[in-house]
């Protein structure tokens, strides 16, 4: 499942991605989102947190979710 926050006009829903905006994982959630898998999420801080907060909200344990941060050093 690919988000696009911004597609550009020559970019193709169903080709080059599959939802607009931020990962909102409300939206897949009964085609990704299992309960009893392991979740791997990196990224900025914010993003980490949100996503994290996501999955506990659809179901999944917080020992399921692991986390990697990365970003530029004034994150």
């Amino acid at each position: 499942m690919v988000f696009y926050e911004d597609a550009a006009e020559n970019d193709v829903q169903g080709v080059d991605y599959d939802q607009v905006g931020r990962v909102d994982l409300a939206k897949i959630k009964n085609k990704a989102v299992l309960p009893d898998a392991d979740y791997y999420v990196c990224g900025p801080q914010p993003f980490m947190k949100a996503q994290s907060q996501s999955l506990e909200a659809l179901g999944v344990r917080p020992e399921s979710i692991h986390m990697e941060v990365f970003g530029s050093p004034r994150d």
